[in-house]
């Protein structure tokens, strides 16, 4: 079955201060999972009758317990998103690390040779070969002609959002990620892409 998953990060509250990260790293320091934490991860699947189902966090879990149910809902699914390979998983799974949970099989793609790894990451399928390609999903869906989820919010305010404890708003901009993701996998197939 495949499982459509988003997640949202935000900077460690001991990794705030830019002269100590920003410096060396640069903005790639805010993609980094050693200095920021998953605040949600938002997952879709369709059911036997190709209904789309929607699970998502309870406000009240904490970043282990996210990766603790995602670490099972996970299990024996191909995982579907637009730059998980590059992004998502490893960061999902790193954080994993953190606190001593078992990366299952889906997500350890350590030492994994491509054709290994039955995931669908829809920016490869966007790449169609090409060595580079834009990755920003907000730019295929208006190509597509697919409304955009980056109506009030991007990525760029999650940060902001979450200092001002807009969590339902993060929320639903995760969703809205996932579900542009599901219309994305739907046009590939559709046009025998997949």
């Amino acid at each position: 079955m495949e499982i459509f998953f988003d997640i949202e990060t935000v900077r460690e509250k001991e990794f705030r201060d830019p002269d100590v990260i920003d410096i060396k790293y640069g903005e790639k320091a805010n993609f980094m999972p050693e200095f920021n934490k998953i605040v949600t991860i938002c997952v879709w699947r369709y059911d036997d009758q190709d209904i789309p189902q929607r699970i998502v966090k309870n406000l009240e879990w904490t970043e282990e317990e996210q990766l603790t149910r995602f670490a099972e809902i996970v299990k024996k699914n191909v995982l579907v998103w637009h730059n998980i390979i590059w992004f998502d998983i490893p960061f999902v799974a790193k954080r994993m690390l953190k606190y001593q949970i078992d990366i299952p099989d889906e997500l350890n793609l350590a030492n994994k040779k491509p054709w290994e790894i039955k995931h669908i990451d829809t920016f490869k399928v966007w790449q169609m070969g090409q060595f580079w390609a834009p990755w920003n999903m907000d730019l295929v869906t208006k190509y597509l002609n697919i409304p955009t989820p980056k109506d009030n919010i991007d990525g760029s305010k999650v940060q902001e959002y979450y200092d001002k404890w807009r969590l339902e708003e993060i929320i639903e901009y995760c969703l809205k990620d996932v579900h542009a993701s599901m219309k994305i996998y739907s046009y590939f197939k559709e046009y025998k892409l997949l």
